[in-house]
């Protein structure tokens, strides 16, 4: 079903023709930053907020109300509050550049029947990749064979044991499993413990979980 709805080949992967095609349609497997604002850019959209509009208009009535102690204060509240939001930003942004460091920079993949390798970040959907102990997983997969598989999901689930994975492992439908629980699937930046397999790419770069992490936390005021 994986295969079918990916339209791909769960034995011979996909043609480098249409790899191609998709790589060019969809983008590459990589985790985008958001672009890197100047000092003087973080620190104004700190101040892009209904609040601290009514704290400086109250400043400015303070002074004109000849209160100057009262406008300093306001002054040095809002300024603070900009440098810290601004700190905790930076924090995200290093956040996000951790995450990236997580992500395999080579797959093992098969297209057209032939085992090559080649950089992660050409990974498209549909692509079928091989594991093996040791080998860091490049993107989100539907397991479609598996000997003796484990996986070291720490960096993702917190589960310090490896779990052993299962390809012919179903979930009911409707059901919403955790992803730790998600026997038949391979995560970004975990890791091939023990064993081999094999697994179709179904999400890549920003849409896999690792991903979505990272969007939560760029997007996060």
């Amino acid at each position: 079903e994986t295969a079918d709805k990916l339209k791909s080949d769960g034995q011979k992967g996909l043609s480098m023709k249409e790899a191609g095609d998709r790589l060019r349609k969809f983008g590459r497997n990589e985790m985008k930053a958001p672009r890197k604002k100047t000092p003087a850019e973080a620190f104004l959209e700190q101040l892009n907020d209904p609040l601290i509009y009514v704290l400086i208009v109250a400043a400015v009535l303070s002074v004109l109300l000849k209160e100057v102690s009262d406008a300093c204060i306001i002054g040095v509240v809002v300024a603070l509050n900009a440098v810290v939001g601004m700190l905790q930003e930076g924090k995200a942004r290093k956040a996000l550049e951790s995450l990236k460091k997580l992500t395999s920079p080579k797959a093992m993949v098969i297209r057209g029947g032939r085992r090559m390798e080649i950089a992660a970040s050409e990974l498209v959907k549909g692509d079928l990749v091989y594991l093996e102990a040791g080998c860091q997983i490049p993107a989100d997969l539907r397991l479609v064979s598996t000997a003796g598989l484990k996986l070291d999901e720490s960096a993702l689930t917190g589960e310090s044991l490896p779990i052993e994975k299962d390809a012919s492992f179903q979930g009911k439908k409707g059901g919403n499993l955790g992803l730790g629980d998600r026997r038949n699937m391979a995560y970004m930046s975990t890791i091939v413990t023990y064993g081999r397999g094999e697994g179709i790419v179904t999400a890549t770069g920003m849409d896999t979980e690792l991903g979505r992490i990272a969007t939560m936390i760029t997007e996060a005021r």
